[in-house]
């Protein structure tokens, strides 16, 4: 349950969020958008047109406005998978970013 406090003393309570999708001749238009009640009645506030994504993208969102409690339900982790550490990269960058600030300027760079 989300409670949002607006400037005029107007409480709105229970503010969801979910894909509209909006056919009108050829054309569709999907939205993201959200629904809250103010003194009563239902209204909508548009939060994103994501209408240029990709079925797959969008039927992403929708799973994941599902699931929005509990997203790791949606993760199978396999006992298979190993994760290991890259080269290292920071470091070298700060270095060479405070140089670069410095006026320094590296034996290579021509």
């Amino acid at each position: 349950m989300l409670d949002i406090k607006f400037d005029c003393d107007i409480m709105v309570a229970t503010m969801t969020v979910h894909v509209d999708k909006s056919k009108s001749g050829k054309y569709v238009r999907y939205l993201l958008r959200s629904s809250f009640r103010v003194d009563g009645k239902v209204k909508h506030r548009t939060v994103a047109n994501i209408s240029h994504c990709s079925p797959e993208e969008i039927d992403a969102i929708k799973l994941a406005l599902q699931h929005k409690g509990d997203l790791t339900s949606l993760v199978s982790l396999r006992e298979d998978v190993a994760l290991l550490q890259g080269s290292s990269f920071g470091a070298v960058w700060a270095v060479y970013d405070m140089a670069r600030q410095l006026g320094i300027r590296p034996h290579w760079v021509t």
